[in-house]
């Protein structure tokens, strides 16, 4: 299950922006934005990595999803 990051999500889940959770910033794009709604299940071979690297900690990881079972 993955809560997607994006500059527009389809149908506009609930979401947050990335830099609540310490992720980065596309240097092109700006922030993003992250789906806070029901996690999506997603086949590995449709995930895409980011143009920056990005590392969630644990404490943001706990926030994300606290904030995603609201």
């Amino acid at each position: 299950m993955v809560a997607s990051m994006s500059h527009q999500h389809p149908d506009n889940p609930p979401q947050r922006p990335t830099s609540t959770y310490n992720l980065p910033m596309d240097p092109i794009k700006g922030e993003g934005m992250i789906n806070i709604g029901w996690p999506n299940r997603v086949h590995f071979s449709k995930l895409k990595q980011t143009k920056v690297q990005a590392n969630m900690n644990d404490t943001d990881l706990v926030a994300l999803m606290a904030d995603i079972r609201e």
